[in-house]
């Protein structure tokens, strides 16, 4: 019988006690769970068990880095990536199991958290994420996966279905894939968090893989309220940084092992939301003429 290993980076997280306990009532006796506890916390974290495994990095050093520990420790066929504020639907790992290929990167159906009932908020789900336009960005010269909403109901009714990026909070893929592909997650350009859903979702794609969604099975989030934010709080000019990073990286074509330049993915998942076309929830656009702006 396959295992899942499910990797959890927490930092000084309060609702780490309750996702792990979730997990272990919804996943098999044959899933195993290594929580990165990245340096100290103040929160109730779980008990070591024949499905728990609780490793600590003394000094914080990154999400990026607390999964690549997580990755070497474990034992499971399958490596499944998830925030350590996170739920998910019952079965999650049979489901993603009889429903995957080699070659795929997948995730979940998304929904929103509850976390003062910590249950599944009852409103409409997000099931694709768009990459967003950096020559039209708010901000800065920047990559951001954001929901993309039109494209979650015009395919309300493909179930397995591709997938352009990932929001990041969970992922899925064989062990193999991830050792023998992906090596470990990046630490020098990105820094310690920021763009993991950009590094895996380019790498899947103009590295001849596959990112997928399997609207079989679900995760949810939490719905931050005003005041509220994730555990793993980042000084905003660190994101930023890791994000125009990945942003000159990409476009710039400078992944040597690719075998598509960064237009190809643009092509394939053509028209992405447009200025006069996009959707409520929809933040950033992406021009008709956007090929003037690139230069690969």
């Amino acid at each position: 019988m396959s295992k899942v290993s499910v990797v959890m980076p927490s930092r000084n997280d309060r609702y780490l006690f309750n996702t792990v306990e979730g997990l272990l009532e919804q996943s098999s006796n044959n899933t195993e769970i290594i929580v990165v506890l990245d340096g100290p916390t103040e929160f109730l974290i779980p008990k070591e068990s024949g499905r728990v495994q609780i490793l600590k990095n003394e000094v914080p050093e990154g999400m990026r880095s607390s999964i690549n520990k997580a990755v070497k420790a474990s034992s499971g066929d399958y490596i499944l990536k998830l925030d350590s504020h996170t739920i998910m639907g019952k079965g999650f790992d049979d489901i993603l199991l009889s429903e995957y290929e080699e070659d795929w990167i997948v995730t979940t159906r998304r929904y929103e958290l509850d976390t003062s009932v910590w249950g599944r908020m009852d409103i409409e789900p997000v099931d694709y994420f768009y990459t967003s336009c950096p020559w039209t960005h708010s901000k800065m010269f920047l990559i951001q996966s954001c929901p993309w909403v039109s494209r979650t109901r015009n395919r309300q009714n493909v179930l397995i279905d591709e997938q352009m990026t990932i929001h990041g909070a969970m992922w899925f893929m064989s062990t193999n894939l991830f050792t023998n592909f992906f090596g470990e997650l990046d630490n020098e350009g990105y820094g310690g968090f920021a763009g993991e859903p950009l590094e895996i979702g380019m790498k899947a794609w103009l590295g001849g893989k596959k990112l997928m969604v399997n609207k079989n099975t679900w995760y949810a989030h939490p719905h931050y309220k005003k005041g509220e934010g994730p555990n793993y709080s980042v000084r905003s000019t660190n994101m930023y940084q890791g994000l125009i990073w990945g942003a000159h990286y990409w476009i710039e074509n400078r992944w040597e092992q690719r075998i598509h330049n960064f237009d190809w993915l643009i092509d394939k998942f053509w028209p992405l939301p447009l200025e006069n076309t996009r959707c409520n929830g929809e933040k950033y656009y992406w021009p008709e003429d956007w090929r003037k702006y690139y230069n690969g």
